[in-house]
């Protein structure tokens, strides 16, 4: 149930993206991101830190881009390719 409530919330950044509101995108990328932490599903974790760096360089605040993909590209490298993962890191809805 939990997961299920992540995705939605992650689906919803997506949305919100592409609407251009880029606050509301970092507020349901949290909540997803704090969910899928707990359920230790790191591809997941890793693609809404990825995420949230890229909004915020939409928002023009690169010290927050840097540190979020840091985040991001160190989860990446952790990541076990046996692990489960709910989603591929694409980010071909992301990209301008």
């Amino acid at each position: 149930m939990q997961i299920d409530i992540a995705m939605c919330n992650y689906n919803k950044s997506i949305s919100y993206y592409k609407l251009k509101k880029y606050n509301e995108v970092l507020e349901e990328c949290n909540k997803a991101r704090k969910i899928f932490q707990k359920q230790n599903l790191l591809l997941n974790i890793a693609v809404c830190n990825q995420r949230e760096g890229l909004i915020y360089c939409n928002l023009k605040r690169p010290e927050k881009a840097i540190e979020f993909l840091d985040k991001a590209r160190k989860t990446f490298k952790e990541y076990n390719q046996n692990e489960q993962y709910l989603f591929p890191p694409s980010l071909h809805d992301w990209l301008p």
